[in-house]
């Protein structure tokens, strides 16, 4: 079992007794193996595999919500790698699991997040795959969530559920929740506005707009709608 050494036991024991249950990443990190084969994106099963995968991780009650590194290791049958044409390159492995692992049946909201991939293989003669995702260890939240538009035209994760020491709770006044970070993000909007008359533009007014914004990262209408979710206009004066 991880432990992080700077809490009590009795902490890190609830905090693997609740990964366990898929109810939190172990100190950010989500380990799974898969014991059936991977399949490229090419493959015509794709859409099946896709929903065998998504079965296996139907019991992970949270989504990873900030950047993520993604480990993906495959283990592949070495005769038939390199003696036939079965076995594709590792790219094309790697943008079908991506794809099963986002989404409203997913672990991450949207694929734009992973930030480091890596895919190995190795011999073996029963083939399977393992996926490792790490984030940082409070960036998840809790299933179900819907989003919300907000000032700056980017859409929001809010759930009705947190994660805590006494276990996952009800949120208590979500509307008000979504009403406090919507004027937040009114007010960054008006930040970013400030730094372009002052002559910041592109990355740097960014930059400087994101020191400022609330740990919770939004996202772009597009990939939320591809991902399944549902989505939500606010009506607030811009």
């Amino acid at each position: 079992m991880k432990v992080n050494p700077f809490h009590k036991e009795e902490e890190n024991e609830f905090e693997y007794q609740q990964y366990l249950k898929g109810c939190n990443p172990l100190w950010g990190v989500y380990r799974q193996e898969f014991n059936f084969p991977a399949i490229p994106y090419g493959n015509r099963n794709k859409a099946s595999f896709k929903t065998k995968v998504q079965e296996q991780i139907n019991d992970i009650h949270y989504y990873f919500v900030d950047e993520v590194k993604v480990e993906i290791i495959l283990y592949l049958q070495e005769g038939r790698r390199y003696e036939t044409p079965a076995s594709a390159d590792l790219d094309n492995y790697a943008k079908l699991l991506c794809d099963c692992i986002k989404g409203k049946n997913g672990i991450l909201i949207d694929d734009i997040q992973i930030q480091h991939l890596s895919v190995t293989w190795f011999d073996t003669l029963e083939e399977k795959f393992e996926i490792v995702i790490t984030g940082r260890t409070d960036d998840f939240i809790m299933k179900d969530i819907e989003f919300y538009e907000m000032p700056n035209g980017m859409y929001y994760p809010i759930s009705n559920k947190i994660w805590t020491l006494d276990g996952i709770k009800a949120v208590e006044n979500q509307p008000l929740l979504v009403e406090l970070l919507s004027l937040q993000i009114q007010d960054l909007k008006r930040f970013r506005h400030t730094l372009h008359q002052s002559g910041l533009q592109g990355e740097i007014a960014y930059h400087e707009y994101m020191k400022w914004h609330p740990i919770l990262r939004g996202f772009q209408k597009n990939r939320i709608l591809e991902s399944g979710f549902e989505i939500h206009s606010i009506n607030i004066r811009r």
